[in-house]
């Protein structure tokens, strides 16, 4: 599904960007629990409808999508408010974005192969909330020019400074043309004994730090999307609660999380809790009031290549995806039956019009069609 919609992207030049207004097109896909009832939902431009709805049905035949209401803009608070609470901030990489995280590949059992799906403690958590508290998980992810070439050629130099081969140095086309003239002017001397590269470490690298090497080099072979991550917990003030909504929110994350590879973790520039000594309670208020704009945004004012951190199309099926068959959050809502065409052997009625009598007759399909 990802890997499809990153036909979306496409080059924009100068005057496009800075004259004409024009900006890469961003998709919105998000998770939300209104007092523990869990919809999936997608905001996309008016102009990529279509395509992003062919998407999901080709991968999903069986699903229904109807265009609902956008439960973000009846949210219309500001902070302090005498009745609500608010807990919201942007997901971050706990290190570099080439690292990748612990994707669905790695969620299957070793002996019975069953798959355990890496959502199923989100969706679970998100199905108790009570009436009265909700929780807003949104991916905005777009199609960028760095997310097409730029950050792979970063991936390539980072798993050569890991094994120790030589890596590359960027120069300024000034900088490597006097560097030419130099060269060209006072060739070097040829030495002896003239020192050679050294040796690549990957043989005698550890068996973990040898996975390492390899999942970074796996993440920058896929396609990949400039991706902002944000996370909103709301409630009214007698249910509010921290460990409910945002600790047990972060718990369930740990099932992407691995030590020797990435982890998402809030970032603090952008989280509403603030540590300090001068105004905590008004700067608290501020930062409520900022999340909730900034989610309601939905990126509309990131800037052109400031997107966010990469993610590639498999990270990103990892974290939102429709729930396997064995997760059963009760209030995660279904399709209730199956559409599909009629059978081709379903017999029919055709008009016929008879020239002698001018009259028109209702006759049934031949009786030797074939069944099958």
């Amino acid at each position: 599904l990802f890997t499809q919609l990153s036909g979306l992207y496409s080059s924009k030049s100068a005057k496009d960007k800075y004259w004409s207004g024009e900006m890469q097109y961003n998709l919105s896909f998000e998770i939300v629990s209104l007092g523990g009832y869990v919809q999936f939902l997608v905001y996309t431009p008016v102009a990529t409808r279509d395509n992003v709805e062919a998407t999901i049905y080709a991968q999903y035949p069986d699903a229904e999508i109807v265009e609902v209401e956008d439960y973000a803009e009846k949210v219309d608070l500001k902070f302090p408010h005498p009745n609500y609470k608010l807990w919201g901030t942007r997901v971050k990489l706990s290190k570099k974005e080439h690292y990748p995280i612990k994707t669905y590949v790695h969620q299957e059992h070793s002996l019975s192969q069953e798959l355990k799906d890496p959502i199923a403690p989100l969706l679970e958590l998100m199905s108790k909330l009570s009436p009265g508290e909700q929780l807003w998980l949104q991916l905005i992810i777009t199609p960028s020019k760095r997310a097409k070439d730029g950050w792979r050629d970063e991936g390539v130099q980072l798993v050569k400074k890991l094994i120790g081969s030589k890596t590359e140095k960027k120069r300024s086309k000034i900088g490597s043309f006097a560097h030419e003239v130099k060269e060209a002017s006072f060739p070097a001397p040829e030495k002896a004994n003239s020192a050679q590269d050294p040796p690549s470490k990957m043989l005698h690298l550890s068996p973990g730090e040898k996975t390492t090497v390899e999942e970074i080099e796996n993440k920058i072979s896929k396609i990949g999307f400039e991706v902002s991550f944000n996370m909103v917990y709301l409630a009214e003030k007698e249910k509010y609660s921290i460990p409910r909504g945002v600790y047990a929110f972060f718990g369930a994350m740990h099932q992407f999380n691995a030590l020797n590879l990435n982890s998402f973790k809030p970032d603090p520039k952008t989280a509403t809790v603030r540590k300090g000594v001068f105004f905590i309670t008004r700067r608290t208020n501020y930062r409520r009031t900022r999340a909730l704009a900034r989610y309601k945004r939905r990126g509309k004012d990131l800037r052109p290549d400031t997107y966010g951190y990469i993610l590639n199309a498999e990270e990103l099926a990892t974290v939102w995806h429709f729930p396997v068959l064995t997760v059963k959050a009760p209030l995660v809502q279904k399709t209730e039956s199956k559409k599909s065409e009629p059978p081709i052997t379903l017999p029919i009625e055709e008009q016929i019009f008879d020239t002698d009598d001018s009259q028109t007759k209702s006759t049934s399909a031949p009786d030797n069609l074939p069944t099958g």
